[in-house]
């Protein structure tokens, strides 16, 4: 973020007026209404847009900001679901041997071998819904195999890194076009700024060449 910009907030009422061309924010299902104007209202009051192009931007601006945090939310819920797989696969060769209740029958046996089979997962699972016995075991487990959550944690990064390298595609993005989009108020508040001095310099041309075509006549003494 550019910080070549620098405003004195103005009063809440001005940061929180938007043009009704703009319409209601683009929030998805879930997201914080209340927070978008929040956010609206701290960067609007910060930028002070002082023309229609300025309003535009800031709110573009707004809308990236917002939606580089969502990514980064998304891409958390992501890394977080990724986690309970890689677990679950990890978790299964060293549940193989867990004791399991056997019965004389063949559907007895046939569903033991499906619990046997399914323990990792379902101990991941119980791990992923903070049951804090599954917890435990799990520790118990990683420990006997000479592993940490941290290494789980690594795999599981690993395993989907092509699309969490997506996801910090769309978050830079998001935050390159909005550097642009500073960078262009910036712009325009010096070419702005420049036309005045260039209109005041005309006016004081102006008022010297009218001195100079009507000089004052010397008196004698």
């Amino acid at each position: 973020m550019t910080n070549a910009i620098k405003a004195v907030p103005p009063p809440a009422s001005k940061a929180l007026s938007r043009l009704p061309i703009f319409g209601p924010p683009t929030l998805l299902k879930g997201e914080d209404a209340a927070a978008y104007d929040d956010l609206f209202a701290r960067v609007s009051g910060n930028l002070k847009p002082s023309d229609i192009f300025e309003e535009i931007w800031v709110r573009e601006i707004v809308d990236l900001i917002w939606e580089r945090f969502r990514w980064r939310g998304h891409l958390a819920s992501f890394h977080d679901g990724a986690i309970p797989k890689t677990l679950a696969r990890i978790l299964k060769p060293l549940t193989q041997n867990d004791p399991q209740v056997h019965g004389t029958s063949l559907m007895a046996k046939l569903r033991a071998a499906g619990d046997t089979q399914n323990a990792g997962e379902k101990l991941a699972n119980e791990w992923a819904a903070g049951d804090k016995t599954a917890i435990e075991i799990v520790q118990g487990k990683l420990v006997s195999a000479g592993m940490t959550m941290a290494s789980v944690v690594a795999q599981a990064s690993a395993s989907e890194l092509d699309k969490i390298e997506r996801f910090n595609r769309l978050i830079a993005s998001a935050e390159w076009r909005c550097n642009a989009l500073l960078h262009e108020i910036e712009r325009h508040r010096a070419t702005i700024a420049q036309k005045r001095r260039n209109e005041v310099r005309k006016i004081e041309d102006a008022e010297f060449e009218t001195v100079e075509a009507n000089p004052v006549a010397p008196t004698c003494n």
